[in-house]
């Protein structure tokens, strides 16, 4: 019986069934020199430091990406093995990341990286950053302004504030009254949001439940 732990090159198994991924984390802080700000995955999915762990279950620590130490706009491969971890660099590297010998990664790149190494699922490729200016009627994408109507302008902010979740034309008119007001919401989103020329519409997923904006990193 036993939980298999795993923090860059460490690994090991310990008789740890039954505690928490906290309780783990701090008693292998100094032997695997697991950071206390480090993210955990059990059997690849992220949990938080309460979780239960289970005989059998995988548990591994990732360091978490964040704003402190002053983020660049272009990071090396060195940069980004001295941030991440020589490991999880190459493990980037298997999952597709392509790199030369100039910077070539942007800070939103590394951002989805750090986040594909959370979670296997997430797709780095859908790497752009979003900002909205709804009394201007702008939209501006990767770093590129365009006109947009103020309708969708809104529609687009409430997918941004969702954050990945699923929101429907209801909650968007209510959230935005003043902007918002066609009935057949869904229509429009379809018909003039989806093929608009900024390139918003590829990152619009939707299905009965409502729109998605599915992206790493809005602002």
């Amino acid at each position: 019986m036993s939980v298999r732990v795993v923090h860059g090159a460490n690994e090991g198994r310990f008789a740890a069934e039954g505690q928490t991924v906290g309780c783990v984390a701090h008693m292998l802080r100094e032997v695997f020199n697991v950071p206390a700000d480090a993210s955990a995955l059990v059997n690849g999915k992220e949990v938080t430091k309460s979780h239960m762990l289970a005989d059998g279950d995988t548990l591994e620590f990732v360091r978490t990406f964040g704003q402190k130490g002053g983020i660049h706009d272009y990071w090396s491969e060195n940069e980004l093995t001295e941030f991440f971890g020589e490991d999880e660099v190459e493990q980037m590297k298997s999952g597709g990341m392509k790199l030369t010998n100039r910077p070539v990664l942007s800070a939103d790149e590394v951002m989805s990286w750090g986040k594909w190494l959370r979670d296997r699922q997430h797709d780095p490729s859908l790497t752009i950053s979003v900002r909205v200016d709804i009394k201007n009627a702008a939209i501006t994408v990767s770093g590129k302004t365009f006109d947009i109507d103020q309708q969708m302008a809104a529609v687009v902010q409430c997918l941004i504030e969702a954050r990945g979740h699923r929101c429907t034309t209801k909650e968007m008119r209510k959230e935005y009254p003043q902007y918002i007001l066609d009935e057949r919401l869904d229509l429009t989103i379809n018909r003039t949001l989806r093929p608009h020329r900024s390139g918003i519409g590829k990152f619009i997923k939707s299905d009965k439940h409502g729109f998605r904006l599915d992206v790493s990193k809005c602002e």
